[in-house]
């Protein structure tokens, strides 16, 4: 059982508190109970780290979902534990098809083994990477796109997973080509 309660501070301040408590019935010789002891542990300090922890997570999507890039998170293991609002508009996917390993559906079957191959290399060694692909848009078309991630990594350098953003590039990969194009009559 946990509860609030409210301890007078020097000053005459009034401070929060959380307790918690554990109740357990005293028996006697024959297993009737006797009594009840109560033992009570003061957890504030745990309710706030919690709360603290929950407006960090929350703000951090609040961020993601509006900024102007599609952003993902993986865990340890490489699945996919967060996609952006903006994933979702982009693909048309949701989180049940999206998370975990879902989101690779929506790669170019082309440029799947190549995406997959430089998440793993980069997992190996902890490290940055970026990578452009084609990714489907919710309408069918495949768009051109960079995806660029870094490794969160825990106190002891252990991979705790990456986060990356996804942009859509397909604009400047038409003026790279339609360069080379130019280029290539001007020889």
């Amino acid at each position: 059982l946990q509860a609030l309660t409210h301890q007078q501070q020097p000053g005459g301040v009034m401070e929060e508190r959380y307790l918690d408590f554990v109740y357990q019935p005293i028996r006697g010789p024959e297993g009737a109970v006797t009594g009840i002891f109560v033992q009570g542990h003061d957890i504030t300090e745990q309710m706030r780290a919690q709360a603290a922890l929950q407006e960090s997570e929350a703000r951090f999507r609040n961020m993601a979902d509006h900024a102007p890039v599609m952003m993902w998170v993986t865990d340890g293991s490489g699945a996919c534990t967060y996609l952006s609002k903006g994933w979702y508009a982009f693909t048309g996917q949701t989180q049940e098809t999206g998370l975990g390993l879902g989101w690779r559906s929506a790669v170019h079957p082309e440029d799947a083994a190549l995406a997959e191959r430089t998440f793993l290399e980069a997992s190996a060694r902890h490290a940055p990477f970026h990578i452009d692909y084609r990714l489907r848009r919710e309408d069918g078309e495949y768009r051109w796109a960079i995806d660029s991630a870094a490794p969160r990594l825990g106190p002891s350098g252990e991979l705790l997973g990456y986060i990356g953003s996804v942009i859509d590039i397909t604009e400047r990969k038409a003026a790279e080509e339609e360069v080379k194009r130019v280029n290539q009559g001007l020889e």
